[in-house]
C-alpha cells in the first residue's frame, strides 16, 4: 500500500505539477495549496485540493491557509509543510501530526537567506524548534545540507534540488538541435552574430539595466556584433528602454514581452549564446541549461545579488559564469572569451549537458522527497 503523503503549500506553481505527478505515482498524493495575487500561473490536478486562506499582513507569506479539515478527514500518513513560519499553518500542521503520531517533514531553505544568520537570534531558534522536531527536512541544495549538519543529525536531511521538466525540455532541445540553430535565428528574426538573452520579470531586483551597460561595454570595447533578447515585463521596463537610448544600444535591444510558452521560450534560449541575469538567480538556470545556453551573473556580495539555492549550478568556465559582484568589467571579458573560443563553448555544452542529465534531472528532485518520506516511515 502506497504511503498517504500531504504536500501543503502556499500555491500550486505550474512548474511544480510534473514533479508532483511523478510524485503521485510512487505515494497516495494530495496537495494541499491555496492562491496569491503574485501572478506566478497555478495549477490543479485530481490529486490536489485548493483550500481557503486569510491573509493577516502585507506580506504574501503572512497567510493561514484553512487545511485542518482536511487533513482529519484524510488521515494522511506525513504532511510535508513549505517552512516559514509566517504561513500558520505550520503550526496546526504541526500539531495535527503530533496528536495523531503523524510523521511531520518541513520543505524550504531552512533560513531567510537575505538575512544574517544568528544561532542566538529569536527568529533562528524559532525556526530550529521545528528543524529539530520535524522528522525529516528538505532542502533545495546541497549546501544547505552541509551548513545545516552542523546543527541537526545528518540522516535526517535530505535534498530536492529545485528542477523544472527537463525531459520536456530535453525533447524540444532535440528537435531544435534537429533543425538547427542557423536556422533557428532567421526564423526568429536575429539579427546580430552573437545573443545575449535575458528572461525574467523586469524589475529592479534582477537588475535589467546593467544590460544596457554590458552592451556598450561589449560594442565599443570589444567590437562585438551582438544583440540582447528580452523576454519578459515589469514596472522597470521603460527604464532599460529609456537607458538603451541614452546609451546609444537601442537598435540592439529587442523586447518581446512576456512568454509563458516553454516552448518559444526554449526557441529563443537555443537561438542565444549566453543566458545573462544581473541579479538574483533561481530556476531560470535550469532552463537557459535545458537549451545549452550557458549562465552569467555576479557572485554575492554583501550589497547583493542574494541568489536562491540553484546558483550552484553555475560552475565558473563550466555551465556558465559569476563574475565579481558588481564588477562589469569581468563579466565582459569572460562573455568576450566565451563567444570568441570555439574549444570552450564546445567543451562548456558538454559540461552543461552533464548536469542537466545528472545535476538537476526532475527524477532526482522526486527521488529526494520521496526518501524523506521513506525515511519517516521506517
Amino acid at each position: 500500500m502506497k504511503v498517504k503523503v500531504a504536500i501543503i503549500y502556499k500555491i500550486f506553481n505550474n512548474y511544480r505539477k510534473p514533479v508532483f505527478d511523478l510524485l503521485s505515482s510512487k505515494t497516495d498524493l494530495i496537495v494541499l495549496h491555496s492562491a496569491d495575487n503574485s501572478g506566478i500561473k497555478n495549477e490543479t490536478a485530481a490529486y490536489s485540493i485548493k483550500v481557503p486562506n486569510f491573509f493577516y499582513g502585507k506580506k504574501n507569506t503572512q497567510v493561514w491557509l484553512f487545511v485542518e479539515k482536511y487533513l482529519w478527514k484524510l488521515r494522511p500518513d506525513v504532511v510535508i509543510h513549505e517552512f516559514n513560519p509566517s504561513i500558520l499553518s505550520l503550526h496546526t500542521s504541526y500539531l495535527y501530526c503530533r496528536l495523531l503520531r503523524k510523521k511531520f517533514i518541513v520543505w524550504g531553505h531552512g533560513y531567510n537567506k537575505h538575512s544574517k544568520f544568528n544561532i542566538n537570534s529569536f527568529k533562528i531558534k524559532f525556526r530550529f524548534f521545528y528543524l529539530r522536531k520535524a522528522d525529516a527536512v528538505l532542502l533545495y541544495s546541497q549546501a544547505d545540507k552541509v551548513f545545516f549538519s552542523e546543527y541537526l543529525p545528518v540522516e535526517k536531511l535530505f535534498v530536492a534540488q529545485n528542477t523544472l521538466d527537463t525531459n520536456l525540455l530535453k525533447q524540444y532541445r532535440s528537435e531544435f538541435e534537429s533543425k538547427g540553430k542557423t536556422r533557428l535565428k532567421e526564423v526568429l528574426n536575429y539579427k546580430h552574430t552573437y545573443n545575449i538573452i535575458y528572461i525574467g520579470r523586469i524589475i529592479q531586483g534582477k537588475r535589467p539595466d546593467i544590460l544596457t551597460d554590458l552592451c556598450s561595454l561589449l560594442v565599443n570595447v570589444y567590437k562585438l556584433d551582438i544583440g540582447f533578447q528580452i523576454i519578459g515585463s515589469g514596472p522597470f521596463l521603460n527604464e532599460v528602454i529609456a537607458q538603451a537610448k541614452e546609451k546609444n544600444v537601442q537598435d540592439r535591444f529587442f523586447f518581446h514581452g512576456e512568454i509563458h510558452d516553454d516552448y518559444i521560450s526554449g526557441k529563443h534560449l537555443f537561438a542565444s549564446d549566453i543566458f545573462v541575469m544581473p541579479g538574483y538567480l533561481g530556476l531560470s538556470i535550469n532552463h537557459a541549461m535545458c537549451f545549452d545556453c550557458p549562465v552569467v551573473s555576479f557572485k554575492e556580495g554583501g550589497k547583493g545579488p542574494f541568489h536562491s539555492p540553484e546558483v550552484e549550478y553555475v560552475i565558473p568556465h563550466k555551465t556558465g559564469y559569476l563574475a565579481d559582484s558588481w564588477n562589469l568589467e569581468d563579466m565582459a571579458n569572460w562573455i568576450n572569451t566565451y563567444l570568441t573560443s570555439g574549444d570552450m563553448k564546445k567543451e562548456m555544452h558538454k559540461e552543461i549537458r552533464k548536469s542537466v542529465d545528472t545535476v538537476f534531472p526532475i527524477e532526482k528532485m522526486v527521488d529526494g522527497i520521496y526518501d524523506a518520506v521513506t525515511y519517516t516511515m521506517k
